[in-house]
């Protein structure tokens, strides 16, 4: 299941959320300001923007790239 790393505060954030909802793609919210672990990651992997949609650490999207999210939702 894809994961996205957002903020409260963050628009694009918002906006990613929205179309995976629209596209009926599963996924699991990671608010990097409430959960230490969620930014962790984002720190392990050397990424300082979010939206975040992840698959693991070799599969990911940095940002609001609607064909780059469908394509990693069907790997």
């Amino acid at each position: 299941m894809l994961k996205v790393f957002s903020a409260s505060w963050c628009s694009a954030c918002k906006q990613v959320k929205q179309f995976l909802k629209q596209q009926n793609i599963p996924f699991e919210e990671k608010d990097i300001d409430a959960d230490k672990d969620a930014y962790d990651t984002l720190v392990k992997l050397q990424l300082r923007s979010i939206p975040v949609v992840y698959l693991d650490d070799n599969n990911y999207v940095v940002g609001f790239d609607q064909k780059k999210i469908i394509d990693l939702s069907k790997k």
